[in-house]
């Protein structure tokens, strides 16, 4: 993920914030980057759906199991249809109060010194642990529901063929629009967004019991994540540093 948004700085100069490009997608301007930011998307959502439906939910490698994504029995047994619209509506909110997430405020802003990002990662961290530990310790919409599980399976169902207009509409996109320069900002912000659905994948953010683990204060308490945040903060830190000269 540091590579890629260090790459994303490089290259056009632009901080990779994800919430913001998801809001450009949406809103379908392009005044604001519609099609870079498409691209992008299109990138992001590659790598892990192709994994997901190709291989699994995990692999193997020199005899030793990694998970990429949590079991269908693990992930069903928390979900909760109020859990995911309180949840939803939470954070779209918070993500437009702030002007942000965690992609733009923690792995860039925080890089670049931002006293706004530092404050909006404190916030973050503050509330989500709170929210977490306290669902954990009150099992407040945390038990999986029969809807809620076939909604779930429902989703996986769709996922498949939105992914597939998703790549029709970026091909028809680059054709359309195909310019020596478009092509040249499209594909680069596509492998940009490859690169960080790799980093998504391997860090363990695909794992909703990984980011639960994380943010639930415990004895069972996961500190992994905290490592994944530092190390790309470091290596961002120096990279747009050395961009920026």
């Amino acid at each position: 993920m540091a590579i890629a948004s260090s790459l994303h700085l490089k290259t056009y100069g632009r901080l990779t914030g994800i919430s913001g490009m998801f809001y450009g997608v949406i809103k379908g301007d392009e005044s604001l980057g519609f099609y870079w930011k498409y691209a992008f998307i299109m990138g992001l959502a590659t790598l892990p759906f192709v994994f997901k439906y190709a291989i699994g939910n995990s692999i193997s490698m020199f005899g030793t199991k990694y998970d990429i994504y949590d079991s269908v029995e693990t992930y069903n047994s928390r979900i909760n249809i109020g859990a995911w619209i309180i949840g939803g509506l939470l954070v779209g909110f918070g993500t437009r109060m702030a002007n942000g997430c965690t992609s733009g405020h923690v792995l860039c802003g925080i890089s670049l010194f931002s006293k706004r990002s530092f404050t909006a990662t404190v916030i973050f961290l503050i509330a989500g642990v709170i929210s977490a530990t306290l669902r954990n310790q009150l099992d407040f919409l945390g038990k999986g529901t029969k809807v809620a599980t076939e909604m779930s399976k429902f989703a996986e169902f769709i996922a498949y063929p939105l992914y597939i207009v998703l790549i029709a509409f970026g091909i028809f996109f680059f054709v359309r629009f195909y310019t020596a320069k478009f092509a040249r900002e499209y594909l680069m912000t596509y492998l940009v967004g490859l690169i960080y659905g790799f980093g998504l994948m391997i860090s363990g953010l695909c794992r909703v019991s990984k980011v639960i683990g994380f943010l639930t204060i415990g004895k069972d308490w996961d500190p992994t994540l905290l490592f994944v945040f530092l190390g790309g903060v470091v290596l961002n830190t120096i990279a747009f540093n050395l961009i920026r000269r």
